[in-house]
C-alpha cells in the first residue's frame, strides 16, 4: 500500500478466493500507470474466508492513504506491543462491515499491554462496495507480446541519474536490446534536439513469458541480438515508479516496441513461487523524435 499510495489516491481492491487484486486505473492519476497486481491469499493471511452472491468475489474502491494509515497503525501497535513482530500470538483480523448504512474494511487487534492486561484496537476505512456490473466494464490492457525481457538494476540506482534526464526533458525514451550482451539505455533530448544525454547499464536478459513461467522461447534465438527495442515514455511517470523502491524485490521490465513499458515487481522469488506481484503499465508518448 505504501506503493499504491505514492502512485493514485485510491485504488480497487478485489477480493477473491484464492488471490487479491489491487488495481489503479490510468485516468486517475496524472502519470497515466495502471496498475495491476495480484496477489496470493496464503502471503497475507493465515485464515481467509469469503463469500458473496457474486461468485465469491468482493471487489471495492478504497482510499488509499486511509488503508495505509490504518496498517501503519497495526504495524506500530504490535511493534511495542512487547512482541514485537507479530508473530508471538497476536491477532488481527480483517472483515467487511457497515456501520450506520455505511461499508467498512474493519480491522481488529489485540495486544498484550505492559501491564499483563490486553487492550484491543480497531480500525475502520471507508470503502465503496462495487457492483459485478462495474467490474465488468474494467479491462487488464491489452498489449502484444513483449520484445525483451529484462532485469532491471536496483530502483535506487536508476533513479538518481532518471531524475537528471527528467530535467532535461518531458520524455525519456527507454531502449534495450536482446543480446548477450544485454543492454538497457536511457536517453532524453533537449530542447530542440541540441543536446542528447543517455545513459548505459549492462542488464541480464530474462527467458521468462509475461506470467513468469520459465519459457524456452525459440523466437527469442530468432531475434536480431543487438536491435534496440524502443519505446517513449513519460519521464515523470518513471520517476514516479522509481520512488517506488520501499518494496523489497526484483523488477523485470517487458519493453513492448513503441508500445508501452510493463514493469513486473515481484514479491519474493520470481516465477510461480512468488507471492504476488504487482504490474505497471507505462503507456508510450509520441515522440517526434528518431526512434
Amino acid at each position: 500500500m505504501q506503493v499504491i499510495d505514492r502512485l493514485q489516491k485510491k485504488c480497487i481492491i478485489q477480493f477473491k478466493p484464492e488471490v487479491i487484486r489491487i488495481i489503479c486505473l490510468g485516468d486517475a492519476n496524472e502519470t497515466g500507470i495502471q496498475v495491476w497486481s495480484e496477489i496470493k491469499v496464503s502471503t497475507l493471511f493465515n485464515d481467509y474466508r469469503i463469500q458473496s452472491n457474486a461468485d465469491n468475489i468482493i471487489s471495492m474502491n478504497i482510499a488509499s492513504a486511509s488503508l495505509l494509515h490504518a496498517l501503519q497503525g497495526i504495524q506500530n501497535a504490535l511493534a511495542t506491543s512487547g512482541t514485537g513482530s507479530g508473530l508471538g500470538g497476536e491477532e488481527v483480523l480483517m472483515k467487511l462491515a457497515k456501520k450506520n448504512d455505511q461499508a467498512l474494511l474493519s480491522f481488529a487487534l489485540t495486544t498484550p499491554t505492559r501491564t499483563g492486561r490486553s487492550q484491543s484496537l480497531t480500525y475502520d476505512v471507508r470503502i465503496e462496495v462495487l457492483r459485478p456490473l462495474d467490474i465488468t466494464k474494467i479491462n487488464e490492457p491489452l498489449c502484444p507480446e513483449p520484445d525483451t525481457l529484462i532485469l532491471l538494476p536496483s530502483l535506487p540506482t536508476l533513479r538518481s541519474p532518471v531524475e537528471r534526464l527528467r530535467a532535461l526533458s518531458s520524455t525519456l525514451v527507454v531502449r534495450a536490446n536482446v543480446g548477450p550482451p544485454t543492454k538497457l539505455l536511457l536517453e532524453v533530448a533537449g530542447d530542440e534536439n541540441e543536446v542528447r544525454v543517455k545513459v548505459e547499464f549492462g542488464v541480464k536478459f530474462v527467458q521468462t513469458n509475461r506470467q513468469g513461467d520459465e519459457d524456452e522461447d525459440e523466437e527469442a534465438e530468432e531475434k536480431d541480438k543487438e536491435k534496440l527495442y524502443t519505446v517513449p515514455i513519460s519521464a515523470k511517470s518513471f520517476v514516479k515508479f522509481l520512488n517506488c523502491h520501499i518494496v523489497n524485490g526484483q523488477v523485470i521490465a517487458a519493453i513492448c516496441h513503441r508500445h508501452c513499458l510493463i514493469l513486473y515487481f515481484y514479491i519474493g522469488s520470481t516465477g510461480p513461487d512468488a507471492g504476488g506481484v504487482l504490474t505497471f503499465y507505462i503507456p508510450s508518448m509520441v515522440d517526434d523524435g528518431p526512434i
